[in-house]
């Protein structure tokens, strides 16, 4: 059996023992603290699985970005490649948070929750309306301040502090700077850090390849642990928002699906059949850093583009290419608006473009960060309604599966576009 298809039935296997063994499970016995002390312990081959992927990604991000950065001829295709990528990171965020808009405004999942099933939401989650309340204190800022926010955060003022806390953008930073420094060196010391750092570099690839053999085991207890949480039927009372996020998703995977095959002359299954892998892990680790290994690894192999693409837009792409992510704050806000009567206009729906964007630029790629940058986005547009949130946070933890899988694709479609401007990609796959 292949490794992807392991790892589906390890996640198939999840959901059923979550189920099962769960808080909502159906034996009685299974739903107090026996329920709770089982899935804590299975769940220990996940956490050691995620450790294992975070422990290569600061290594593998910073090497792999020097050597793709070293690579290129001069700090003016540097510059070039950088202001590419953004602009069209940019484009694609904008796109996506457009279709939420749009979506929850003509479907209008607000009203569908009645006012019973709200109140009842808002009691089950009282503590987390008063950590959000408290986070929208601390985030009362406008677009000025979170635009010098994220300018001020993308600089490591310690390189290695940021390594230790894995903060990605300012790795990201420093490898650039460091990266450019190898190109102003003389031709022999030049050669002698280069051959290092593809030293490393492989060491990282190969650790990579035999922890996703844990994949698995991995996936199986994460998946447990998240359904033995949540359960599925707060999926009732919350439907119809989450299909309209789930539809949101669906249609920015068909633009980048569009992009694939128009702009890189790939066929859409064999471009998901190569990245399966990775999407599948995103699904289940909720976390587009944790997947970056082998996001980079199925890039170079499966879709054949260079290292010195790859090295540079998915580092940056897992950061700031927050596409799905973007989407559901997008739903959310207007979700939680109309269900307490909050008409936006065209002044509060420009607002959350904006917010938006540049809230995905900060947020982390980490499990339920997007609900952290979502405080802020709300809070731009209807202070009074930030408790609002807990009414979405039964469904969050499966809407942060699906919306990582599309912040991974979305980072492997910009890759595709990116390696158009790479005079020395590969042949082309079918």
């Amino acid at each position: 059996m292949k490794i992807h298809q392991k790892i589906l039935v390890g996640m198939g296997l999840g959901i059923l023992t979550g189920h099962l063994f769960g808080a909502h499970s159906p034996f009685e016995f299974f739903q107090g603290e026996l329920g709770q002390r089982l899935m804590l312990n299975l769940n220990i081959v996940g956490e050691i699985f995620l450790k294992l992927l975070k422990m290569v990604v600061v290594p593998l991000i910073f090497f792999s970005m020097v050597l793709g950065i070293a690579s290129m001829d001069s700090v003016a295709s540097i510059g070039r490649a950088g202001s590419r990528i953004l602009l069209y990171f940019l484009g694609t965020t904008a796109l996506a948070i457009t279709i939420g808009l749009s979506l929850s405004l003509m479907i209008e999942p607000g009203s569908y929750l009645h006012e019973t099933k709200r109140l009842e939401l808002m009691a089950e989650n009282n503590e987390a309306i008063k950590k959000m309340e408290s986070l929208s204190e601390s985030s009362q800022s406008g677009m000025v301040e979170l635009i010098r926010k994220n300018l001020l955060d993308m600089i490591p003022a310690n390189p290695i502090e940021s390594m230790a806390k894995t903060q990605i953008l300012q790795i990201i930073v420093f490898a650039l700077f460091f990266g450019i420094g190898i190109t102003g060196l003389e031709e022999k010391k030049k050669k002698t850090l280069l051959e290092t750092c593809h030293g490393i570099n492989d060491i990282m690839i190969y650790l990579v390849e035999k922890i996703i053999l844990l994949a698995p085991y991995g996936v199986f207890t994460l998946m447990a642990e998240a359904i033995s949480k949540q359960g599925l039927g707060i999926l009732n009372a919350l439907a119809a928002y989450f299909v309209t996020v789930i539809f949101g998703l669906m249609l920015q995977l068909v633009f980048y699906l569009t992009v694939v095959r128009f702009a890189g002359g790939l066929s859409p299954l064999y471009f998901l059949r190569q990245m399966r892998e990775a999407l599948i892990l995103a699904f289940s680790t909720s976390s587009s850093s944790a997947t970056l290994p082998v996001t980079m690894r199925l890039a170079e192999k499966g879709l054949g583009i260079p290292p010195k693409t790859t090295s540079f837009v998915l580092p940056l792409g897992a950061t700031i290419n927050m596409d799905g992510t973007a989407l559901y704050q997008g739903v959310a806000v207007v979700f939680i608006c109309q269900v307490y009567g909050h008409a936006l206009g065209p002044i509060e729906l420009l607002t959350i473009v904006l917010m938006a964007t540049m809230a995905s630029i900060g947020a982390a790629g980490i499990p339920g960060a997007g609900i952290l940058t979502l405080v802020m986005v709300l809070d731009s547009v209807a202070p009074v309604l930030v408790a609002g949130i807990a009414l979405i946070l039964g469904v969050d933890r499966i809407l942060d599966m699906c919306r990582t899988t599309i912040n991974v694709c979305g980072d492997c479609a910009a890759c595709i576009v990116m390696n158009l401007f790479n005079t020395e990609s590969s042949e082309p796959k079918p």
